[in-house]
Formats: C-alpha cells, structure tokens, sequence
C-alpha cells in the first residue's frame, strides 16, 4: 500500500494536543517544523512528499535496500539544538511503514534506545494510520531496565497493527539535572550520530543547531548543508536508501558500515584533552592526611615495578567495582577521596585513583580513555567524548624500564602485564599534556595467553592406568583458573571435573597449585590420580577440541570477524607401552604455520613410552570475508587432525600440505605413508 509523507511548514499545532502535551512541546515543534513530517496517506503523490522517494544528493541510493523488507522506515529525523550550557535538546521523528504480518508483529512491541545518563525522555507522538486515517495510538511502558542511567531502552507498544500501517512516533529528549552540569562552561561534550539502524531507511537527516560554532565531521556523507541565522548556527545531513544494519557474531560496528557524524566543541583530540585535564585537576588533589596514608601503604625508596605492584594489589582489595553513569559521572569521574573512601567506583574512577597515586610515588601514570573495537571506527576532526566507552591508566614504558604497561581497574583478576581481551585493539586517548592522537593498545601475541597441559599414564598392577599431569596458565585463561582453584574446600572436587570432560571417570587424589595471586604471571597446578581405562578413542588431542566451533562455526560470512585474542596451547600425553617400541617404527614431525594459525603434531616412542605432542596457535585479529572460507577450513582440518586416532595411524603420520589454488589438504591418513 502505497504511503506519502507531506512536509510540515506550518504550525505544530496540525498535530493535536497529545493527552499528555507539555509547554515545551509546542516550542521544540516549532523549532523543529522545517524538519518534521506531518503523516497523511492521500493517493496522490505532492511535490514535498516527491523528496522521500528522490536520491539524496550526494548519497548513493540502492534499489534493492529494502527488499524483502518486513518493516521500512520512511523517514527518520534527529533535530539537535545546542544551548549556552553546552547541554542539547533533541527531538526525534521516526516514521515507519508495516511491509508484512511479521513486520506488524515486530513493531508492535519495539525498543527506542537513548542515552539516560543525559536525557530524560518525553513521548509526544506515537500515531498509527490507517487507510489515510489516524486509527489508534501506542503506548509507553517505560523503561525496560531498573536503573536509570547509561544506555537505556524505553519499550512502545503497538496493537492491531496490519500491513499497510503508517506508525509516526516523535519523542524529545531533554537534559537531565541540569545543575549538575556547571563544569561544561559552555562547552558541547559532543555526540556520534550513525544513519543506519536495525530497518531499512528511505530518508535519514541529522539537523544540528548551536548557539555558538562546533567541530564537525562526516563519513560516508556529503558535506552539510550549513547556515547561520537569529544567533544560530546549524548544519543539516542527509541519506537515503540506506539498508539495514545488522552486525554479525564478532563483526563490525556500525560505524564500520554506517554513514555517520561526530560533532562537539572540539576540533582536535589534543584540544579535548587539554580541557579535560584541566577538570581532573580538582577531582585528583589530595588532602594531607591521604596522601600520608598513600605514602604510608606504598613507602617510596623501593623499585617502581615493586611499588606498582604493591599498589596494584592493595585497589584489588579495596576497590569494588560499581559502574554508575547517572548525569555527569557518565562522562567525569568523582574525586579520588571520594572515591577511596567510598570503596567503590567505575573505570574512570579507578582510572584517576591509581593514576594520582602512582604519580605521588613518582611513578609517570596516565588516565586514558578508550573506545574498545567493538565500537568501531571513527571520522577524522571533530574530538567527541561521546566516542569512548572505558576508561584504564597508562603508564610509560621509561617509568619501568620496560615496554608501556595498560592497567584495567575494573579486572583486578589482571594484575601482571596482560589486559582483558576487551581492552585490547582499542583505540586510546592518553589524558597527558600535549597528546594529539590517537593510539591503538597493543593485542597481545599468542604466546602471552600459553596454556600447557601435560598427562602421564602408566598401568597400574591393580588395575587402571596411574595419572599425573599438570596445566599451566598465563595470560586471558590464568584468572579463570585461579577462581577455579581459589577456595581450598571443593578444590581437587572442581579440577577433578575439568579433567573428566576428557576422562569421565578420572579421580584426583592429590593437587597442588602454585600462582594462585593475580600478579604471578603463571598459574599452575600439578594433580596425581587414577583413571579406571584409556580414553576411546585415544586421539591425538586427549582434551577434546572444537576450534571450528569456538573461533568460525558459520559456513559463511559477509562482515569481517574481528578477534580479541590470540594465544597458544601446548598439549602432551605419554603412555607406557606393555613392549618396547619396534626399532622400524618411523614417526616424522609434522609442523604447518599459516598467516590465521599453526599446528604441530609431534609422535614419538622410545624406551616403550608413547608420547604425542600438539601445539595449536591462533594469530589472526581481523579476518575479512574474503579469507572466512579458507580460515574455517584451516580450523575444521586441524579439528579434525587433532581428532584422529593416536595409536593406529603412528606408522603413518601424514604430513599436511598446501596446493597451488591455496587450498589446506590433509591426506587420508589411513592410508600408508
């Protein structure tokens, strides 16, 4: 059914009085009409309505973007003005068109995300047409969440709708605690408005007005159109025929695929960071009595890398991580005697405690603020705080003698130099005077986050096979261990667990376990015990694998998948044989590294000992769709390498090779050598 939208030039007063209308409604309407679209549904196209289905200049339109489409949304405004506070006021047009029974079913009950730290929302228009006639209204049902701060979703519902509807919602949101905010000083913390949503889009437009001059930058847009007028600054973008986003297992954000703009008061980060600086000064002074205590706790004279560590482990302790992003804390962080009295803070809390302490005992030490990979790219120019979403400390590589160190307060269970794999390949803004860019946190090499398992069987006169192993851990896995092994009563209960995923009826009957303080950079544990029968088949891999699974498990991909991690397993096992190894018997090393990975299987028998060895890596961080095919078909061979039987194909090992076109081939090992 066919939908015409009519440009609205005249008073907002053709919308009707809403039961729940407020003054500031009519005011921001009318600020807005130039921009917002009246819903009516004759059959006849207009010269205003004619601009939804036209290209945008400057933007390519797709036919096909909404092809199949159970839900379109015709047009999508964002209205943002700037006040003298540097606080916005945003109202909002979403008009979408019920393509399908499915579609109706969708919309009916549909989430409108916002930021809650700063806006408090205001639903003014939630219409339904149908057949050219206002047919009913939605209905909020407020938040969807307990807690009203950070990113907050608010929930509408729809009923009766039918393919064919015209649903027009329009909302505002407004700043919260308004008082709050005097550290602004007249300046716009900034916003990152992307295009593209989760519906196809026949017109998107971001209208921007300030009352005093801003930084702005675009991609994938044309430039704005720009004005000033009655005081006013503004800018206007435009798209359409935009498709919709969706992001695949370990894609891309939307910014990698979006159109999208970032604007603020700031036009370099270097400009940023001075400004911010200047408001951590007040935030990170510290009164005589707690610098005493500081001193006191971490007496200077000692190494730096013993005072750090010293100080590391005392926040562990003390500091409990309590994520707040009510009004400006969402963006600044509270005083660290606040803070450390309180026990408690976010990352950018902690961030500002450690880095002020480490600073005290003449440690150089530096908040940064990160926007992590999982929230995508981000346009030349404008320097926005809206672009980051973590906070951690840096600390240079001169200060220790060694290379720059990243510390994440919020993951005490890190406390040698290894980072969550959410922190790494973020993208950093170092908070130190005359920073101008920039800089991505290093992703770990595979060989920091090693795992080594280590199993030894013998038969046992009685019955049964004796075991003794051990597991090794530094890096990503050692904090899981440790929670594993922490608690002394159900220790030997809980490791004994893990091993029966390989053998169902191990049994532990002694462990020992070294490492268990987070700032040892390996955990290890060593166990004794007793397994009634080999495990069958005896493979390769004696713990069970799933690469393929855990790293490509889709056939196909159309986004690049992006990893966090990269590591390093190093698997054995030995078994006492009743005879002594044939002295034919010829077992070669077999060794295959690529640019995702490598696998080395090494067998070997002597003195009537089996032993089997496999070292599996993992090194890629980016993979694009492109190289998806060939990257599952390397994890699936070596699943299916580390699954083979040990003992029956020892005199035939088989070395895995490359052909001409790039493909993995593995010969059938059951066949001679």
């Amino acid at each position: 059914m066919a939908a015409t939208l009519l440009i609205l030039f005249a008073s907002p007063v053709l919308f009707g009085a809403p039961p729940t209308s407020s003054p500031s409604e009519s005011v921001w309407l009318k600020r807005a009409q130039a921009w917002v679209f009246h819903v009516r549904h004759p059959l006849r196209l207009t010269a205003a309505s004619a601009q939804l289905s036209a290209p945008v200049p400057g933007n390519s339109a797709s036919p096909d973007y909404a092809q199949d489409a159970d839900i379109i949304e015709l047009y999508h405004l964002r209205f943002e003005r700037v006040g003298v506070s540097g606080l916005s006021t945003q109202v909002v047009q979403r008009v979408f068109q019920v393509e399908s029974e499915e579609g109706a079913r969708d919309l009916g009950l549909d989430d409108i995300w916002y930021d809650a730290s700063r806006n408090r929302f205001q639903l003014w228009r939630a219409d339904i047409f149908h057949d050219g006639k206002l047919a009913g209204r939605g209905r909020d049902e407020g938040r969807t969440r307990p807690y009203d701060s950070g990113s907050q979703s608010r929930r509408l519902r729809f009923s009766g709708l039918q393919p064919g509807d015209i649903v027009n919602i329009i909302y505002c949101l407004s700043p919260r605690l308004r008082s709050s905010w005097t550290m602004l000083a007249g300046k716009y913390l900034g916003d990152l408005f992307a295009f593209r949503s989760g519906y196809p889009a026949r017109q998107v437009r971001y209208v921007l007005e300030s009352c005093f001059p801003l930084a702005v930058s675009q991609s994938r847009l044309a430039p704005p159109l720009t004005w000033k007028r009655n005081g006013l600054y503004g800018w206007e973008w435009q798209a359409g025929a935009l498709p919709a986003f969706y992001s695949e297992n370990e894609g891309p954000s939307v910014t990698d695929r979006s159109p999208f703009v970032q604007a603020s008061s700031f036009r370099s980060w270097q400009a940023l960071v001075k400004w911010y600086l200047n408001y951590l000064r007040q935030p990170s002074r510290l009164a005589p009595a707690l610098r005493a205590k500081w001193l006191q706790l971490a007496p200077p004279g000692q190494a730096p890398a013993a005072t750090l560590q010293r100080i590391r482990a005392i926040l562990a302790r003390r500091l409990r991580y309590a994520g707040d992003e009510t009004g400006p804390h969402a963006f600044f962080p509270d005083s660290v005697a606040s803070v450390w009295r309180a026990r408690r803070g976010d990352c950018k809390d902690g961030a500002l405690l450690l880095a002020t302490w480490l600073r005290l005992e003449g440690i150089p030490a530096d908040v940064a603020l990160l926007r992590t990979r999982r929230m995508g790219r981000l346009a030349k120019g404008a320097a926005t705080m809206a672009a980051f979403d973590h906070a951690i400390v840096y600390v240079p590589g001169r200060a220790l003698n060694e290379p720059p160190l990243w510390i994440d307060t919020t993951a005490p269970a890190f406390q040698s130099t290894s980072l969550p794999s959410s922190d790494q390949g973020a993208l950093a803004l170092i908070l130190r005077p005359g920073q101008r860019h920039l800089v991505q946190v290093p992703i770990a090499a595979a060989r920091v986050n090693l795992t080594t398992r280590r199993f030894q069987l013998r038969p046992n006169p009685t019955g049964g096979y004796e075991l003794s192993g051990s597991v090794s851990v530094s890096g990503a896995d050692a904090p899981s261990w440790r929670a594993r092994c922490a608690h002394v009563p159900g220790r030997r209960q809980r490791v004994q667990a893990w091993l029966r995923f390989a053998v169902p009826e191990a049994v532990v009957r002694r462990l020992q376990v070294k490492g268990l303080s987070p700032q040892a950079p390996v955990f290890q544990a060593r166990f004794h015990g007793w397994v009634p029968d080999l495990p069958t088949p005896l493979d390769v891999a004696w713990l069970r694998t799933n690469y393929v699974s855990a790293l490509a498990f889709t056939e196909r991909r159309r986004q690049p998948l992006k990893l966090n991690l990269r590591w390093r397993t190093q698997d054995s096992w030995s078994l006492q044989l009743p005879r002594a190894c044939p002295a034919s018997l010829s077992l070669p090393q077999w060794s295959r590294v690529t640019d995702f990975g490598s696998l080395r299987v090494s067998v070997d028998c002597q003195n009537g000992r089996l032993q089997v060895s496999d070292t599996v890596a993992q090194r890629a961080s980016s993979i694009s769709a492109v190289e998806y095919p060939l990257f599952r078909q390397f994890w699936r061979q070596v699943d299916m390498v580390l699954r083979r039987p040990a003992w029956p194909i020892l005199p035939r090992m088989a070395i895995i090779r490359h052909t001409n076109s790039g493909q993995i081939v593995f010969p059938d090992l059951s066949g001679s050598r």
